[in-house]
């Protein structure tokens, strides 16, 4: 059986959020997943017929930001034209801004609604971090 695609949870816990987490933590999630994302990204094995990553930073729930590694195509384009988000994903929104410390990912889009399956919308955003269709970017040099 071929898997279409693997995704990967972040081993940590709400302590993430805690009102008594300094800052400085918060910075070093933030860092250390992008840093994940780059490592997964450079990583790739050049044997694969298809490979594409994508990780989503959770806001403000921090542990529930997940890794997802997509080995087909298709899956990975309905993922993006999924319409539970598609209409929310904003690049306008500067991640630095928003005190993420995101530095060296170049690309990045922004839900600000997310709908879980079992259709409750979910209070927060979602940064995208990784590799992208094409037409996304596309969708925003308009």
């Amino acid at each position: 059986m071929l898997y279409t695609y693997d995704h990967f949870h972040v081993p940590s816990s709400p302590f993430i959020q805690s009102t008594k987490t300094r800052p400085a933590i918060k910075r070093q999630f933030c860092q250390g997943w992008e840093m994940l994302t780059e490592r997964f990204i450079a990583g790739k094995p050049e044997e694969l017929r298809f490979c594409k990553v994508v990780s989503i930073l959770c806001l403000p729930e921090l542990w529930s930001s997940q890794l997802i590694v997509f080995y087909d195509q298709d899956c990975y384009e309905r993922f993006f034209k999924n319409p539970r988000w598609h209409r929310n994903l904003d690049q306008s929104i500067l991640i630095n801004t928003r005190n993420l410390w995101l530095t060296s990912v170049d690309k990045y889009i922004v839900a600000d609604e997310l709908q879980a399956d079992d259709g409750t919308f979910l209070q927060g955003e979602a940064i995208f971090l990784g590799e992208f269709p094409s037409w996304i970017g596309e969708r925003y040099n308009e």
